[in-house]
């Protein structure tokens, strides 16, 4: 993968704070829609999404 973990925390923690894809992938070397993409399946998956298998974080929303 092109971003760590710890670049993708990062790149949330910018987002909440207002930050636009666009800028937070020019910041990290990535397009925007890449950014998009790492950061829909950071909230999916959290840090498991680094692992070999990733499973889904439990939200608390109703699976149906």
């Amino acid at each position: 993968m092109k971003l760590t973990l710890k670049q993708v925390e990062e790149a949330a923690e910018m987002e909440e704070r207002g930050v636009s894809l666009w800028a937070l992938g020019k910041i990290f070397g990535v397009h925007q829609i890449t950014m998009s993409k790492y950061l829909r399946n950071y909230h999916k998956y959290g840090a498991s999404y680094w692992g070999r298998y990733p499973t889904e974080k439990d939200d608390g929303r109703p699976s149906w």
